[in-house]
C-alpha cells in the first residue's frame, strides 16, 4: 500500500509539473530567430490542443484515485416525536443519531486499485497522442522540405534548359541545327514551368496545413527547412520489436488495462461479501412527574451495528461474470495488439532499410553516373556527334534520379519517425 502512495504521489507530482509548463510557458520565447524542427515540437508538446485534451483526462483520472477506495460518507439524523413518548424517567421527544457503513476489507483497496490503473491507462494514451502528433508534424515538416527541393531541383533544370535552348537557338540562326529541335527543349522549358508553378500551390497547401496543425503565434514566421536530419544506418527488426514491446503506449495502457480488470475482479469478488454499518442514537428526554425519581431527565443513548447480506447470488453471480469477461477481453485485446505490433514492425523495418539502400543508390551511384552521362552528351552535342534529344533525355534521367534521392530520404526520415512512434521514443 504505501508503494502504491508513493507511486500516486509521482504521478501526481508530474502532473503538476507538466500542467505548470502548459499553463505557464512563453510560446514566444520558445523559438529562435530561425526555428528548427525540434522547436517546433517542444512547442506542440505545451499547446496542442489534443494533447492537452488527454492530459486533462489523465489529470481527472488522477483526481478520482483521491477519493476512489474512501469510506462512505457518514449519515447524520435527527428526528422529533410527533408526541412525545412517555416514560418512568421522563417524556422522550427527539432521538440524534450518526451511522457510518464499512464495506467488507478489502473493497475499498480494490476500489484504489482499480482507479490507480485507470489513471495508468489514461496516461498511456496521453502518450500516444502526444507520440502521434510528434509524428505527423515530423512527416509533414519532411514533406515540406521535399516539395521546396523538387522546386529547386527542377529550377536549376529550368536554367540549365534555358542554356541548352540558347545553344540550340545559336546553331539554328547559323543553320547548324533545325528547328524542331529548338521546340523541343521549349516544350519541355512549359512542362517544367507548370510542374513548378503546380509544387508552389502543393507546398503553400502544406504549409498552411502544417500552421494551421501548430496553430503558431502571429508572430513566429514559419521557416521552409532547408535540410533535414537523417540516420543512415540499418534497422535492426529484434532491437526495434523489443524496444515496440517494451515502450509502446498504447501497449503499455492495454497492459494497465489488464492490470485495472484483475483489480476489478477483485472488486467484484468483494460486492458477495456482507458489509457493516456502525450506529449511534442519543435520545432527549425531560423530567419526570417526579423530578425525585432516580434517573429523572436521563437522556439514553444507544449503539448499534448492522450487517448488509448479499443474498441475492444471481446478481453477484453477474458482476463476477461481467469482471471475468473484462479481464478476458484485456487480455484478448493485449495480445491482438502484440501480434498486430510484431508486424507492423516487420514491415516498418523493412520500409526503412529499403529506404536506405534506395538513397544510398542514388547519392553513391545512379546520380553520378547520370552527371558524367550529360558530360558526354553535351560534349557529343557540341561536336555534332549526337541529337539533341538524346541530351535532353540525358538531363531528364538526372532529373529523376535526383528527385528519386530526395523522396529516398524524406521516406527514410519518415519511416524513422514512425519507428520512434512504435517504439515510445517520438519525442
Amino acid at each position: 500500500v504505501h508503494s502504491e502512495m508513493n507511486s500516486l504521489d509521482r504521478m501526481k507530482g508530474q502532473a503538476d509539473s507538466l500542467q505548470n509548463v502548459m499553463e505557464q510557458a512563453d510560446s514566444v520565447g520558445q523559438f529562435s530567430n530561425k526555428p528548427t524542427l525540434e522547436e517546433y515540437l517542444a512547442y506542440l508538446l505545451t499547446s496542442d490542443r489534443s494533447v492537452k485534451s488527454a492530459f486533462y483526462r489523465w489529470r481527472a483520472a488522477l483526481e478520482k484515485t483521491g477519493y476512489a477506495g474512501a469510506l462512505p460518507d457518514p449519515v447524520v439524523s435527527y428526528g422529533q416525536f410527533g408526541e412525545e413518548v412517555q416514560t418512568r424517567v421522563g417524556p422522550q421527544n427527539g432521538r440524534f443519531g450518526i451511522k457510518q457503513a464499512l464495506p467488507w476489507p478489502g473493497r475499498l483497496r480494490a476500489s484504489k486499485a482499480v482507479s490507480k490503473h485507470s489513471a495508468a491507462v489514461a496516461y498511456h494514451k496521453m502518450q500516444t497522442v502526444s507520440d502521434l502528433a510528434v509524428f505527423q508534424i515530423k512527416a509533414s515538416y519532411y514533406q515540406i522540405y521535399l516539395l521546396r527541393r523538387e522546386i529547386v531541383l527542377t529550377e536549376e533544370n529550368m536554367a540549365l534548359l534555358q542554356f541548352w535552348e540558347s545553344v540550340a537557338q545559336t546553331r539554328y540562326k547559323v543553320s547548324l541545327q533545325k528547328h524542331p529541335d529548338l521546340i523541343k527543349v521549349q516544350i519541355e522549358l512549359g512542362r517544367l514551368e507548370n510542374r513548378i508553378t503546380g509544387l508552389h500551390d502543393q507546398l503553400s497547401a502544406s504549409r498552411e496545413a502544417l500552421l494551421a496543425r501548430l496553430d503558431l503565434p502571429q508572430s513566429i514566421r514559419f521557416e521552409d527547412p532547408e535540410k533535414i536530419d537523417v540516420e543512415v544506418s540499418k534497422a535492426d527488426v529484434g532491437v526495434v520489436l523489443q524496444l515496440a514491446l517494451l515502450n509502446n503506449p498504447n501497449l503499455a495502457s492495454l497492459r494497465s488495462g489488464i492490470d485495472k480488470a484483475e483489480s476489478g475482479q477483485s472488486l467484484a469478488r468483494s460486492k458477495s461479501r456482507p458489509g457493516f454499518v456502525f450506529g449511534f442514537d442519543y435520545l432527549f428526554t425531560g423530567e419526570a412527574l417526579d423530578p425525585a425519581m432516580e434517573g429523572s431527565g436521563d437522556d439514553p443513548w444507544m449503539v448499534s451495528v448492522g450487517v448488509s447480506l448479499p443474498i441475492y447470488f444471481g446478481k453477484n453471480r453477474a458482476i463476477s461474470n461481467e469482471a471475468q469477461a473484462q479481464l478476458n477481453a484485456s487480455r484478448h485485446k493485449h495480445q491482438d495488439q502484440v501480434n498486430k505490433l510484431e508486424g507492423t514492425v516487420q514491415n516498418i523495418v523493412f520500409r526503412h532499410n529499403d529506404a536506405l539502400r534506395q538513397m544510398m543508390l542514388y547519392r553513391d551511384g545512379l546520380i553520378p553516373k547520370a552527371e558524367q552521362l550529360l558530360k558526354s552528351e553535351f560534349t557529343a552535342y557540341q561536336a555534332g556527334e549526337t541529337d539533341f534529344l538524346n541530351l535532353l533525355e540525358s538531363q531528364r534521367l538526372l532529373l529523376k534520379f535526383q528527385l528519386q534521392y530526395e523522396k529516398s530520404m524524406v521516406k527514410l526520415a519518415t519511416v524513422a519517425a514512425k519507428i520512434d512512434l512504435v517504439t515510445g521514443v517520438a519525442e
